[in-house]
């Protein structure tokens, strides 16, 4: 009986590490890829390779969000949805399942904010959701004026901050 009990407490410990190695195995996939993405990367077939992330749409702890991936990944699948309608990423759709994913992403940037308030990185990509999703013109200038505020001198971002206008 008591080997019986030691056997069945192996099974579990091994099948819950088993799938915590299954989970980190994928999560270093889409690390990779997120920064492929960062770096130039754009496949329009990759957005079948993120479906699957970007269908569990749950929330997403600080620790996880500070990586960057889940805002980088929600952001390119925007792009390479607005890419297949040959519409532009700064500008509203009335494509259901782009404003779909552009709503998600959104909510997701609300909450890295959240994790990391002074990213003036996050503020400006917020304003550009916010500008595709076709919200009010002051809601976007507070982003920007924010983003504005915590990264004043960086180049790459203020160079981003001109492209939206």
């Amino acid at each position: 009986m008591v080997r019986l009990v030691l056997v069945m407490g192996l099974l579990m410990t091994a099948s819950v590490t088993w799938l915590q190695l299954a989970q980190h195995v994928a999560w270093k996939g889409l690390g990779t890829l997120s920064a492929k993405v960062a770096s130039g990367r754009f496949v329009p077939d990759d957005l079948d390779v993120i479906a699957p992330f970007l269908l569990r749409n749950t929330p997403q702890r600080c620790a996880v969000l500070r990586t960057g991936v889940p805002v980088t990944l929600n952001l390119y699948a925007g792009d390479l949805m607005a890419h297949a309608l040959d519409t532009s990423t700064f500008h509203p759709s009335d494509d259901p399942a782009l404003t779909s994913q552009r709503k998600q992403t959104q909510r997701l940037l609300h909450d890295a904010i959240a994790c990391a308030p002074m990213d003036g990185d996050l503020w400006l990509k917020l304003a550009m959701v916010a500008r595709a999703l076709d919200e009010p013109a002051p809601a976007i200038t507070r982003y920007l004026a924010m983003s504005q505020k915590f990264a004043p001198y960086e180049g790459w971002i203020m160079d981003r901050r001109a492209q939206l206008f």
